[in-house]
């Protein structure tokens, strides 16, 4: 190494070759990225989907609900302390969670949050029944939380 570096200038000549390379064949290495991109990610949706047996894939419809789920729950927190919760939201309806502090009210609407996130790329929710209708999520939370600590 020592030698071929030294006297041969072997890393010029591997970056010469690698800069000529790139020329030629730049255009399909976006193409190729882009597809090993799709494969990594339908691999740990079906990885998800299969590690989480007991996860309902949401049931897509176009009506007055835009969500309704029975025991949701945060799907990272300890399933023998995490509160599940019956969840349900109409269209033109909003709601208003005001509880006192340390009260899981973050953690409510991160699960919320994450259940839409998660139905709208296809994956199972962590709940025993879910109805949806896909939405786009618009979101803004400062609050810091340690989910491995409750």
């Amino acid at each position: 190494g020592i030698l071929g570096k030294g006297f041969m200038l072997w890393d010029l000549r591997y970056s010469w070759k690698l800069e000529q390379w790139i020329g030629e064949h730049g255009q399909e290495v976006q193409k190729w990225f882009r597809a090993i991109e799709y494969l990594d990610a339908y691999n740990s949706f079906g990885n998800f989907a299969f590690n989480h047996p007991s996860y309902v894939f949401p049931e897509l419809h176009h009506d007055s609900h835009i969500s309704e789920a029975t025991q949701l729950a945060h799907p990272l927190l300890d399933p023998e302390k995490r509160l599940a919760n019956d969840f349900s939201i109409e269209k033109e309806q909003f709601l208003i969670i005001t509880v006192a502090n340390m009260a899981w009210k973050s953690t409510f609407l991160r699960t919320v949050s994450l259940q839409i996130l998660m139905a709208n790329v296809g994956l199972p929710v962590c709940a025993t029944y879910c109805h949806y209708t896909p939405i786009k999520l618009i979101t803004s939370m400062r609050t810091t939380d340690s989910l491995t600590d409750d």
